[in-house]
């Protein structure tokens, strides 16, 4: 067999320089091993990430079981029963206005827990009804529903809220609502850009919520700028009577406007509902407006006058409250009727915000004092009736602080406290003091029960009964005799029995 020829192998010049194809093959080397130097790079941050990402989890875990225990009680059984979902979050009996559960609030940053406390704890202080469920929390509910800004700004003012439960010194806020709040300035913000927009009665609610932070906070000056823009947009558009939602809008613009103005010590700043049309004025027994409730009454200007529309207004209001007494025990309360009450009840609050106030270096007169006293007295009433108010509140804070810094102007008055005064004056200060209790914190509560029993005993009175038949007189109503009222009169008998 022949064999084959052996395989000859011959080196064969290319074309071009030898010396440039081996730096062109360097080159390649090159940059082959810089992709490879920066892969392993990326793959060593990535695994770097991962790493970090899974410890910064567990702390925040960690910090999420330490935060939940900060909440108290009461309050974090309540949140427990607020789900994800809006149809679960806002339901009616026998029926919901989401049924397809088209609207889901945002699942991190406790949103349905927060929203759940809005609907249930936060709106109904502003509506005067008592009542959870009612037709202006479903239609108002549905329309924060509807508005991502709006919805950012209630779940921060929930939030703000249930910060006010923790027992913190720093009064620092929670991470919730920091995240909130952010998220509703970035959704303001936004929309200044557009004319249309910016007075939306969706971006005039989010401002409202954003105003009312010093509700909770009591903080004045914080939130001056978003009382004023509040106060701004609203003009834009027109006044109260323009915006929409079927009057619940106008309706909790003036309650908070009102709420942060008793917190402020000052007049509102929004003008004062119209109750000329009123269709409540005609139930019952029919109300009849007083004049000095009329668009643009002129202020009382000496002591005289001041004691004569205290006496009016006091008389007016045991009638709203008649009006309020009958809405009460209806089964359903309409949106009508309860924007109707709430202008009725709103005008009251108003005009005695609007009473002249004694200046911390005006000269001291003991009728004018006791003038201011009776009406912080009824604005302490109101507060407790028509919105549903218990001590600690900001509102009942600032009330509280302007009662007693009265109290020490009248006792510095010379003689003044001890002149012969009247029954009718004496019945007077026995309303003014319980009053005062009830805006008290249990531990501002000895100082009003001294000077109750101290009035009790100069009427010479014994009984609930007859300290009752004296409340009577003024304003008072069976809502003021709830558990706080009830431990009160045993703290006031029990020092009745020891001093007699």
């Amino acid at each position: 067999m022949k064999m084959p020829p052996p395989i000859s192998y011959h080196f064969v010049s290319s074309s071009g320089c030898v010396k440039i194809k081996d730096e062109e093959t360097r080159k390649l080397v090159r940059e082959n091993a810089m992709r490879a130097f920066r892969k392993r790079e990326r793959l060593a941050r990535v695994q770097e990430y991962q790493q970090t990402q899974a410890k910064a989890r567990e702390s925040y875990k960690d910090a999420e079981a330490s935060h939940d225990l900060g909440w108290s009680k009461s309050h974090q059984e309540a949140l427990s029963t607020g789900q994800s979902s809006a149809i679960d979050l806002i339901r009616e009996p026998g029926h919901t206005f989401d049924p397809f559960a088209s609207t889901v609030l945002p699942e991190r940053h406790r949103g349905p827990q927060l929203f759940w406390h809005f609907a249930n704890e936060l709106a109904p202080k502003l509506q005067p009804t008592g009542k959870t469920f009612n037709s202006v929390n479903a239609y108002f509910t549905l329309f924060a529903l509807s508005d991502s800004g709006l919805l950012s700004t209630i779940l921060f003012h929930s939030g703000l809220h249930l910060d006010s439960f923790l027992d913190k010194t720093d009064q620092s806020w929670s991470r919730e609502t920091l995240h909130h709040r952010g998220e509703s300035i970035k959704e303001m913000s936004s929309r200044l850009a557009y004319e249309d927009a910016a007075v939306s009665d969706a971006s005039i609610a989010a401002v409202g919520f954003l105003s009312a932070s010093i509700n909770i906070t009591g903080n004045v000056m914080a939130e001056s700028p978003h009382r004023n823009a509040l106060q701004r947009m609203i003009q834009m558009r027109g006044g109260l009577d323009q915006l929409g939602q079927s009057g619940t809008l106008a309706m909790l613009m003036t309650v908070s406007d009102i709420i942060s103005s008793t917190i402020a010590g000052t007049a509102p700043m929004l003008p004062p509902p119209d109750i000329s049309r009123n269709h409540l004025l005609s139930i019952g027994d029919g109300l009849s407006i007083p004049s000095c409730l009329n668009p643009g009454p002129l202020l009382p200007s000496t002591p005289s006058e001041y004691k004569t529309e205290l006496d009016t207004i006091m008389t007016y209001t045991n009638q709203v409250l008649d009006v309020q007494t009958i809405l009460l025990s209806s089964y359903t309360t309409t949106v009508r009727d309860m924007t109707a009450f709430t202008q009725l009840s709103s005008t009251i609050e108003h005009r005695l915000l609007c009473l002249p106030t004694t200046a911390p270096d005006a000269e001291v007169d003991g009728d004018i004092i006791i003038n201011e006293v009776t009406k912080v007295a009824l604005q302490i009433i109101c507060a407790y009736t028509f919105r549903g108010f218990r001590p600690p509140t900001p509102s009942f804070s600032a009330l509280s602080c302007r009662l007693q810094w009265l109290w020490e102007l009248l006792g510095d008055c010379a003689g003044y406290l001890g002149t012969a005064w009247s029954i009718e004056k004496k019945m007077l200060l026995l309303w003014i003091h319980v009053a005062g209790a009830l805006a008290a914190t249990p531990r501002e509560l000895d100082t009003p029960i001294v000077r109750i029993v101290n009035s009790m005993q100069q009427l010479g009175l014994r009984t609930w009964e007859e300290a009752k038949a004296v409340l009577d007189r003024f304003v008072w109503c069976v809502r003021c005799e709830d558990e706080g009222c009830q431990r009160l009169w045993l703290r006031v008998q029990a020092l009745l029995v020891s001093s007699s």
